[in-house]
């Protein structure tokens, strides 16, 4: 059982130029995406089934809400996914990435231009699930940072 002390004020978790992460109050080190030249893997987060999901509403006037018609969730098999960030330079197609243990996904690709501290970036968010297990009973998210 959680304590309400163990549960965040805030689920927001945001990626800075400079390599900062944002999780709620707390600054971590990521990498930083102003000098750019590979494809990094920010995040890897699990979702709480979907009847327990409140409807999001936006905080900021620039918050993105990603929504995928027709993936369908199974009762028995958790969704998970990840978010993956990389140079695009040329805007190009990007292959889609998939994740280990992923039985069926979806990849939603987005293309970013016309930053002043970063490279163009493409930004690619992997959904889906894999074997079959118990959903979690609330979200979270794994971000990777530096020590």
């Amino acid at each position: 059982m959680y304590e309400a002390d163990d549960i965040p004020s805030s689920s927001r978790v945001s990626f800075k130029a400079s390599g900062e992460v944002h999780v709620g109050a707390e600054i971590l080190q990521g990498w930083p995406l102003e000098s750019l030249s590979q494809t990094i893997q920010l995040c890897l987060f699990h979702q709480a089934h979907p009847d327990n999901i409140p409807v999001s509403e936006k905080k900021n006037p620039t918050d993105y809400d990603i929504g995928i018609e027709g993936y369908e969730f199974q009762e028995d098999r958790p969704t998970y996914g990840s978010l993956f960030v990389l140079p695009w330079a040329d805007g190009r197609p990007v292959a889609p990435i998939r994740l280990k243990n992923m039985e069926e996904s979806v990849t939603v690709g987005l293309g970013l231009r016309g930053f002043s501290r970063t490279p163009d970036l493409f930004l690619q968010v992997v959904i889906g699930h894999g074997p079959k297990g118990p959903w979690p009973k609330m979200p979270g998210v794994v971000v990777r940072g530096k020590s």
